[in-house]
C-alpha cells in the first residue's frame, strides 16, 4: 500500500511539474522537489523521465476513456450521448487540471513517439465519437452525414474546452451547452430551404 501511495504521489507531482514546465524543461530534480522526496527515490519507481511521463499520460488518458465509456453506456439517445461526452470532458479538465494542462501543452511541444501516442489517443477518441454519430444515424436521430467529418467538428468543441483551461479562463457551462446545441441543430435558419454552394468555394479554389 505504501508503494502504491508513493508511486501515485510521484505521478501527481510530475503532472504539476510537466504541466507548468513542459516535458523538455522539466527535470527529475524538479519533480522530486515537488513531491518532497529525494531524486533517487523516483528512480526506485521509474527508470527515466520519459518512462515517468509515458506512464502518467497513458494512465490519465485511459482513465478518461474508461470513465466516459462507463457513464455513456446507459444513455440511449445519441444526441444526449454527445452532450454528455462534452460535459464529462469538461469535468475531467476541471478535476484534473494539471493533467489536462499537460496534455494540451504536450500536443504542441512534443514530437517523436510521444507525439505519436497523443495522435493514437486522439484517433481513439474520434472513433468513439464516430460510433455515437453512426448509432444516431442508424436510429434516425441524425440525418445522413459523413460521420468522420462530423466527428472532427465535434472534436473542436472538446479542444476549445482544453484551450480555455490552458489559458486559465473559466468556461461558462451555459455557453458550453449552447455550443453543443449549435452543433446538434445547426445555425442555419430552418425557414431558409436553400441548399448547395454559393459558388464562393469554387471561385476561391481557382
Amino acid at each position: 500500500m505504501r508503494e502504491k501511495g508513493r508511486r501515485d504521489e510521484i505521478l501527481e507531482a510530475a503532472a504539476r511539474v510537466f504541466g507548468n514546465m513542459g516535458f523538455h524543461r522539466a527535470r527529475m530534480e524538479d519533480i522530486a522537489l515537488e513531491a518532497g522526496i529525494g531524486k533517487s527515490t523516483i528512480y526506485e519507481y521509474f527508470s527515466s523521465k520519459k518512462q515517468l511521463f509515458d506512464e502518467m499520460i497513458s494512465g490519465g488518458l485511459e482513465m478518461f476513456l474508461a470513465h466516459t465509456a462507463e457513464k455513456l453506456e446507459n444513455i440511449e439517445d445519441a444526441g444526449e450521448k454527445l452532450r454528455s461526452f462534452v460535459f464529462l470532458h469538461y469535468a475531467f479538465v476541471e478535476n484534473y487540471r494539471d493533467m489536462a494542462r499537460l496534455i494540451i501543452r504536450s500536443t504542441w511541444e512534443t514530437h517523436g513517439d510521444i507525439f505519436d501516442k497523443f495522435m493514437l489517443f486522439r484517433g481513439r477518441v474520434l472513433n468513439f465519437i464516430v460510433q455515437i454519430i453512426e448509432e444516431g444515424m442508424e436510429k434516425g436521430v441524425f440525418r445522413e452525414v459523413d460521420p468522420y467529418l462530423a466527428g472532427m467538428l465535434f472534436m473542436g468543441i472538446l479542444k476549445e474546452v482544453g484551450i480555455m483551461m490552458h489559458l486559465d479562463k473559466e468556461m461558462d457551462v451555459k455557453a458550453l451547452d449552447k455550443m453543443v446545441d449549435y452543433y446538434l441543430h445547426g445555425i442555419k435558419n430552418r425557414e431558409n430551404k436553400r441548399d448547395g454552394s454559393s459558388g464562393f468555394i469554387e471561385d476561391a479554389l481557382q
